[in-house]
């Protein structure tokens, strides 16, 4: 699971969301938000991470940590903390 998957699935359970209705707010098909959910892909650019943090109306610091965890799956957590 990726750093960015872990993330995702946080936010989905605090929040009581699921896959179905993130994928409804993104207008993408559940599958996509499934393999996110999973770690198997990433979105796939920066833009749609703070589309969906706008989407689902994510504090402030939940839109940074989501972010967050998008850039150490991207680049990799040793390259992120360097």
């Amino acid at each position: 699971m990726s750093e960015f998957s872990s993330c995702l699935n946080d936010i989905k359970e605090e929040r009581g969301i699921t896959s179905a209705l993130i994928a409804q707010v993104m207008e993408v098909d559940v599958s996509v938000i499934y393999r996110w959910v999973k770690g198997e892909r990433l979105p796939n650019s920066y833009d749609k991470v703070k589309m969906l943090a706008e989407k689902l109306k994510l504090s402030h610091g939940e839109s940074i940590r989501l972010r967050e965890a998008y850039e150490i799956s991207s680049i990799g957590e040793v390259k992120y903390k360097s």
